[in-house]
């Protein structure tokens, strides 16, 4: 009798469901919430993710202010949104897209096949790459190498060095600032 017990008991497994969300278990978005999310993710659109998931864009911003977790899962979803962003970026800068050569204004046409003229012909394309994308990219990754550089010139009356007291230096830059110039003459 021990054993057919014991049998019964092996086959009863007890099943624990997972949390909606491992780190606030608490949180239990709504069908319409994580719709919502997938849809912001895909898009990067609070307009196009709100439409998808049959929401109004209020309410996202609503659930921003109160709610904690959606808030952290909103905050995930911008992350893999500007991450897809990035690699659509480096795609068109490194790859390019394809572009139809128009030759004035209609479709530049080329053989099918060069060596047989009677396969026909077919609409000519060129890859286009963006190398604004590519100077946008690299002033990213690399700030230090490719950042806007911005230099100052100042006047000779300025580059001076200055040895006198605070009394002299304060006199010397009211004197700079109320001497009138010469064009204003």
């Amino acid at each position: 009798m021990g054993s057919s017990r014991g049998k019964a008991a092996e086959k009863t497994q007890v099943v624990k469901k997972k949390p909606a969300n491992v780190e606030n278990p608490k949180w239990n978005p709504s069908a319409r919430v994580r719709a919502f999310l997938a849809a912001f993710k895909a898009t990067a659109s609070v307009t196009r993710a709100a439409k998808a998931a049959g929401i109004g864009r209020s309410a996202h911003y609503r659930l921003l202010e109160r709610s904690p977790g959606y808030r952290a899962a909103f905050q995930e979803a911008e992350r893999i949104a500007a991450d897809a962003i990035e690699d659509e970026a480096v795609r068109r800068a490194m790859e390019g897209e394809e572009r139809q050569v128009l030759y004035h204004g209609m479709p530049a046409m080329e053989l099918v096949d060069p060596n047989d003229p009677d396969k026909g012909l077919k609409a000519r394309v060129e890859r286009e790459r963006s190398d604004a994308l590519i100077a946008l990219l690299l002033k990213a990754k690399k700030p230090r190498e490719y950042r806007d550089r911005v230099e100052h010139d100042v006047g000779p009356e300025l580059a001076k060095k200055f040895d006198g007291t605070f009394e002299e230096l304060l006199a010397t830059y009211r004197n700079l600032i109320s001497t009138p110039e010469k064009d204003e003459k």
